[in-house]
């Protein structure tokens, strides 16, 4: 088997199985996959502009030996999948938590002390490693983007059932990072990451960043899903009914 598909089969093993399960009736998503191209696509754009400039300035770079070397905004064209691939396995997860679980389930207490405390400890790090363009700019965005669901959006239902989603897309997370940043399965890292613009901190061998960077992507992915969607889908969440329809 060619090293140039491995990237591929990350995003493959990623998918399958989501993908699978949207056709069974019990998790029926098929008939959502229009609202979730356009949940994804503004999303996507943003971040696919921000890896275009991150690569442009060699804050990372991807190893030639694991791609297939079609490029697209002289990104690999497996990079870019990434931005549809992941958000759909974690948005389909959102939709299954939301339709079998009560929101009443729930506490809200635990999750606003949870994204409060990460709000600071962002504002915190983004200042203290201004000189550092990755750590920056991802606690920078995230401060800002748990302060809008925090202190303006103030849906605490929502932030409940997307950190379920979150928590439980964890272990996909650290199996298809885990591949790309070289932790195991491949001898050379996929993606490499400029020493002089993180942190240094890794889980295997993910930069801490990597976990908040998908935090923000998929918080914002997922709430367009959340209010593109029908009246009867909010109205069942909000009134802590479960939405197993």
């Amino acid at each position: 088997m060619s090293n140039h598909i491995y990237y591929f089969l990350v995003l493959f093993w990623v998918i399958v199985f989501p993908l699978i399960f949207s056709f069974h009736k019990k998790f029926y998503f098929v008939d959502k996959w229009n609202l979730f191209i356009k949940s994804v696509f503004p999303v996507a754009v943003i971040f696919i502009a921000w890896d275009v400039f991150f690569t442009y300035k060699k804050i990372w770079w991807f190893n030639q030996e694991y791609i297939t070397g079609v490029k697209l905004f002289n990104l690999p064209v497996e990079e870019i999948l990434f931005f549809f691939v992941i958000p759909y396995a974690c948005v389909f997860t959102f939709y299954n938590i939301a339709k079998f679980i009560p929101a009443n389930k729930i506490k809200t207490s635990y999750t606003r002390i949870f994204f409060t405390l990460l709000l600071i400890l962002s504002i915190i790090l983004a200042v203290y490693y201004h000189s550092q363009w990755y750590t920056f700019t991802t606690f920078l965005l995230l401060s800002f983007t748990l302060f809008y669901f925090l202190f303006i959006k103030h849906d605490n239902i929502f932030l409940n059932y997307f950190l379920l989603e979150y928590l439980l897309t964890i272990p996909g997370f650290l199996f298809s990072n885990g591949i790309l940043t070289g932790s195991f399965m491949v001898d050379k890292p996929i993606v490499y990451y400029n020493p002089k613009h993180h942190i240094g901190l890794r889980v295997m061998n993910i930069p801490i960043e990597d976990f908040f960077y998908g935090m923000i992507m998929l918080i914002w992915i997922t709430y367009l899903f959340y209010i593109g969607y029908n009246r009867k889908f909010k109205s069942n969440i909000q009134s802590g009914q479960s939405i197993y329809i």
